[in-house]
């Protein structure tokens, strides 16, 4: 294979499978890579990417932004699934210890009903069979959003760039091509009287969500990064968090652990509210931890089992219920929509804790590199862009202190 004729096709294989083997990309970073590969190998791959012009990328993304594409929302299964489970001697409700669903949903996909497709995932996985064998896939037109269209680009440029330092193209063209238009994201953050109102609502929860929801306002961390807390990972004397890993979640390779977004670790404050609630929580969870230990000596999926043995002699804070093992991320999003609808509360985001805290600081006054420490941000200059409008706002408010108190 002469190098001037390789393919875009090829050189995207050969660029994830450099990283993977280098260990240098994260299991969401090449799933994000590998969707967008889809569409621009339909358009490009069989080409040499040396014959790729800035034309035909240009073409290509104004050609993308004008396309349907057919996006999943949801499965039906067939009537297999009722077939395997009397095949396999496996009950409802057994179904859905093996899957970690609710016996509702399990029922709900029985009856021939539309599930989510992770849900649908989850049941197939217990059965050890395809997604595909148990589950109709419904899929509906939709135009890709801006958002998924600037993320094609970028992809196709990382492709580019590497085919650049390779030495398989002579100039990139990627440089002259026009990008998408990016799109300023509108930061979703409650006032800290609503959070409060949250904080105190909790108080009449079990303590574990309490400690969660806690967690996530005051250190403004990411979903993952809480469920991912260990109390190795926590200096009760001291009053600090170490912020070490990211819990994961996906259908190829069931729960996982990654270091955090920029890879880097960072330890966190905590004031003294926070530490006598973890206190209070830790001895519940010390009464507990003997009978978490033993539900894990029952598991009987593969990879719970695996995923049990990776994380031999970690302490979590969050632990389910039913296994032992940490709490799916996606528990939390469930959770809270029943939080919010016990107590009348507006539509309620994990992510949106991390942006109230970063909103509190920064009308506070604090530099905006601290803000991006605290945050993990790879740079302070994400920071800046993620939170401009606030920003703005905070220094409007400055000019408008600094004159009231000089000049009238």
């Amino acid at each position: 294979m002469q190098e001037s004729r390789i393919t875009f096709e090829e050189v995207s294989s050969l660029y994830l499978t450099r990283k993977i083997k280098r260990n240098k990309i994260k299991h969401n970073t090449e799933r994000y890579y590998r969707n967008h590969l889809i569409r621009l190998n339909q358009r490009f791959g069989s080409k040499p990417i040396s014959n790729i012009t800035n034309e035909n990328i240009e073409q290509f993304f104004d050609d993308l932004a004008e396309a349907d594409s057919w996006v999943s929302t949801g499965a039906i299964s067939k009537r297999c699934l009722r077939t395997c489970l009397k095949k396999e001697r496996v009950t409802q409700a057994q179904l859905a210890t093996l899957s970690g669903l609710s016996l509702r949903t399990v029922e709900t996909a029985l009856q021939g009903n539309k599930i989510s497709r992770k849900s649908a995932s989850k049941i197939a996985d217990a059965l050890g069979k395809s997604l595909e064998n148990l589950f109709s896939d419904i899929q509906v037109p939709q135009r890709l959003s801006q958002k998924s269209i600037l993320g094609h680009f970028q992809t196709c440029s990382t492709i580019f760039r590497f085919a650049y330092r390779m030495g398989y193209i002579e100039s990139n063209p990627m440089i002259r091509a026009e990008a998408p238009s990016s799109v300023q994201v509108e930061v979703n953050y409650y006032q800290p009287i609503v959070e409060k109102n949250i904080l105190k609502a909790t108080e009449k929860e079990d303590i574990k969500w309490r400690v969660y929801i806690h967690l996530l306002c005051i250190t403004g961390c990411r979903r993952g990064e809480i469920a991912a807390l260990t109390w190795q990972n926590i200096n009760l004397t001291q009053g600090v968090v170490k912020i070490s890993q990211n819990l994961l979640y996906s259908p190829q390779k069931y729960l996982y652990l990654e270091t955090p977004k920029n890879r880097k670790v960072r330890f966190l404050n905590l004031p003294e509210q926070t530490i006598a609630l973890l206190k209070q929580y830790k001895r519940q969870y010390q009464k507990k931890r003997a009978s978490y230990m033993q539900r894990r000596k029952t598991l009987a999926k593969t990879n719970q089992i695996e995923f049990a043995q990776t994380i031999s002699g970690m302490d979590f804070l969050f632990l389910s219920e039913k296994t032992g093992l940490p709490m799916y991320p996606d528990s939390l999003n469930k959770w809270l929509k029943r939080f919010q609808e016990r107590n009348g509360l507006q539509h309620l985001n994990p992510h949106a804790f991390r942006h109230t805290m970063a909103s509190i600081l920064i009308f506070k006054g604090v530099d905006i590199v601290s803000v991006s420490k605290r945050l993990g941000h790879a740079r302070p200059t994400t920071t800046e862009n993620l939170y401009g409008q606030l920003i703005a706002e905070a220094e409007a408010i400055n000019s408008y202190c600094i004159a009231e108190a000089l000049l009238t």
